[in-house]
Parts: structure tokens; C-alpha cells; sequence
């Protein structure tokens, strides 16, 4: 966590300085989006959001003088957790015999989103929203020694078999300020809202109210593009 909060800064810091280029009439209406989260996991293997991983994203954001404006993303991430105290909430008497439920994890992603920028606020500079949207979410959980946790049927109930795709609806809160030269730094969080209980690897044999869940906290850098 430390060392995306140094790097967070040295960004901000050069994106501060570019405000010696030459400024525009007006901000641009269409940007590529550079960012940076920090993501952390909550479910059957952490009761809280404490373990955080990073995540790098791509995308395209329209800068509208509109309520709606639309975004797009690619991120590329990874989570994970651990609880060395897990035990199966299944009794034993109904488990298959050898089955040990994996206690720590980590969890590779990549996630393509599209979003609906609710703009509550609107400024010619600078913008706060609420933004819905929709998304695909390809995931791989590994045990500690990098090995596919997916592939490893004693770790779980022997009937569960789990897609590694999902869809996901994340919610997030957020704004951006342009620069006078074009440029324009932004930052958001929110929940990702998977639609799998398996970021884990851990379904049947956890929390049945304990769902997987992912909080994300992003800054980005935008850039110009028209």
C-alpha cells in the first residue's frame, strides 16, 4: 500500500507540472485514461478489506457538458487473502473424505467495464458523479505456490465446478478536474459487485452470507485525445 501511495504521489506531482504547456480555449471532449488502483478483497478468507493489491487500467472517458457521459475500461489486477483459521462450515460427516479447503489465495483478473457517469455536479473544469455499470470479469485463483486453485477438487465441495468468467456490476463515486492545458487527473472508488462467490476459490464450504467483494480506490491521469 505504501508504495502505490508514493507512486500516486510522484504522478500527481508530474501531472502538476505539466501545466506549464500551453493551455487551451476549452477542455477537451475526449480522453485516454491511465490509472492505478488500489483493490482489496473481502469474503470467506478476510472479514475485511485489509490485503491490498494493485491494478492498472486503460481506458477512454467523454468529457460532456451533459448528466450522462459514458467510459470504457481494461483493467489488469490482482487480489488476495487469507484465513489460516478457516475451517469448512460443512460437517465433516457430509465432506468427502480429503478434502481441505484452501486457507490463502491470490487472485489474477482482468476486467473489461463500460460505465454510465451520473454528473451530479458539472463544471467546465471539473466534475463529480455516481457511476453504474456493467462488466466481464475473467478470473484465476492460485494457491501459494502459483498452482490453479480451479484445478485442485479437494479444496472444495466435490460438486462444485466454477466458471472462470463472470459478470460484474460495479458502483463507483468519483470526479476529475481538467487542467488549463488539456491534461486532467481523476479519482473514484467503489465496489466491482462480481457475480461469483469463487475470487476465492471458497463457496459451499464458507459463509453462505458472505459473498465475495472487491473495493477498488483509483487515480488516473488523462490525457488528451480531441
Amino acid at each position: 500500500m505504501q508504495k502505490i501511495i508514493t507512486f500516486l504521489l510522484v504522478w500527481i506531482c508530474s501531472l502538476c507540472s505539466l501545466q506549464h504547456l500551453q493551455a487551451q480555449e476549452e477542455p477537451p471532449k475526449l480522453f485516454l485514461e491511465l490509472g492505478m488502483s488500489a483493490d482489496a478483497y473481502r469474503g470467506d478468507l478476510q472479514n475485511r478489506f485489509r490485503s491490498w493489491g494493485r491494478t492498472f487500467h486503460i481506458g477512454a472517458v467523454w468529457n460532456k457538458d451533459a448528466l450522462i457521459a459514458p467510459a470504457t475500461s481494461l483493467s489488469i489486477g490482482r487480489i488476495q487473502g487469507s484465513n489460516h483459521l478457516f475451517n469448512a462450515s460443512m460437517p465433516d460427516s457430509l465432506l468427502l473424505e480429503g478434502t481441505q479447503p484452501n486457507r490463502s489465495f491470490y487472485t489474477n483478473f482482468v476486467a473489461l467495464q463500460a460505465e454510465l457517469r451520473i454528473q451530479f455536479l458539472r463544471h467546465e473544469r471539473y466534475t463529480l458523479y455516481i457511476a453504474p455499470g456493467i462488466g466481464l470479469l475473467n478470473f484465476t485463483p492460485r494457491d501459494d505456490n502459483g498452482n490453479a486453485l480451479a484445478d485442485q477438487n479437494n479444496t472444495r465441495n466435490f460438486t462444485e465446478i466454477y466458471n472462470s468468467n463472470a459478470i460484474m456490476l460495479p458502483i463507483r463515486i468519483g470526479g476529475h478536474y481538467i487542467f488549463e492545458n488539456g491534461f486532467g487527473f481523476a479519482a473514484n472508488m467503489g465496489f466491482l459487485n462480481p457475480f461469483t462467490d469463487y475470487l476465492d476459490n471458497i463457496s459451499e464450504l464458507g459463509n453462505p452470507d458472505r459473498r465475495d467483494q472487491v473495493l477498488s480506490m483509483k487515480f488516473s491521469l488523462l490525457v488528451p485525445i480531441r
